[in-house]
């Protein structure tokens, strides 16, 4: 079971880093609400890929399985699991997201 966490959290990342590197432009170039816009798209597409392929259940039921992991402290979580696992680059980027102007409060 362990593994396949590693193996999905090795390809979300690469999932993400080939968002930002898109038009040649350096990661630095891009605020960290549009590094957080489009990798919250790719997270929520990764999440919602597995839970398709490895539950079947309604609609319903799969959106809030979903949500339990898009949450932002769920993505926080994951953040300080895959730490060890990120190059430096990531971590300064990880860094700059932490380090941002939050204008926006919790929905839940």
């Amino acid at each position: 079971m362990e593994e396949n966490k590693s193996i999905d959290n090795k390809e979300m990342l690469t999932a993400a880093n080939s968002v930002t590197a898109y038009g040649g432009k350096n990661n630095m170039m891009y605020s960290p609400a549009q590094l957080a816009y489009a990798g919250d798209a790719v997270y929520e597409l990764l999440v919602r890929s597995h839970i398709i392929r490895n539950h079947d259940t309604n609609v319903n039921k799969m959106h809030r399985l979903s949500v339990r992991f898009v949450r932002a402290d769920a993505q926080a979580h994951l953040v300080s699991c895959l730490e060890d696992e990120l190059t430096e680059e990531e971590k300064r980027i990880v860094k700059r997201g932490r380090n941002a102007k939050v204008t926006s409060s919790p929905k839940s």
